[in-house]
């Protein structure tokens, strides 16, 4: 709970007398909210200075955990998720995140920041794969039947016991690999960890 708003009586509902006191267990009625949510937008000033003894002009540079993209990792992962797991078109990620969050965004960067994410997510994504095929019940997919291919990182997984039977989506966890699967997406936490 992160507010209590205390509401008293003012008056007796039947004979109009003023009201004192404190009620121990007074009626509880909860309202869940979203808080406005407006972009944090940082500038990194960049400061070029001039050198007094040989005139050289020298640029400072980003910091190597800012991003060199306009994007944040935040705000790229959630452009990743939208083109992904929840597979909206670049015209509804566009709409829903200038609506929702008063960010606005090229479908091209969009384009972009999905293209890096698929390139960051391949490698723990084939890592994990060639684990779970290791394991004497694993969870395969092709894509060209079983799975639903969701951008590099996310492939549908369907669980395929000793006997080669398929059978329902399960979940698979890794302390090696950091799989998770809990609705039959392929999550590698390493490739969280590159972005």
């Amino acid at each position: 709970m992160d507010e209590v708003v205390e509401h008293h009586p003012q008056a007796c509902r039947r004979c109009g007398t003023l009201l004192q006191g404190q009620d121990p267990e007074p009626l509880r009625h909860q309202v869940i909210e979203i808080p406005p949510i407006t972009p944090l937008v940082i500038e990194h000033r960049l400061h070029r200075l001039v050198c007094p003894c040989c005139s050289t002009s020298t640029c400072a540079s980003l910091p190597a955990e800012v991003e060199v993209s306009h994007y944040g990792p935040r705000l790229s992962a959630l452009v990743g998720l939208l083109g992904s797991a929840f597979p909206l078109s670049f015209s509804k990620t566009q709409a829903l995140l200038d609506q929702l969050l008063g960010v606005q965004i090229s479908r091209g960067a969009m384009a972009t920041i999905r293209q890096r994410l698929s390139a960051a997510l391949e490698q723990p994504m084939q890592e994990a794969l060639a684990f779970a095929r290791q394991q004497s019940v694993v969870y395969v997919g092709t894509p060209e039947k079983d799975s639903r291919p969701i951008g590099a990182g996310f492939v549908r997984l369907l669980r395929v016991n000793q006997a080669g039977k398929r059978g329902d989506i399960k979940s698979a966890r890794s302390q090696k690999h950091g799989l998770q699967m809990p609705s039959g997406a392929l999550i590698a936490d390493q490739a969280i960890k590159k972005l």
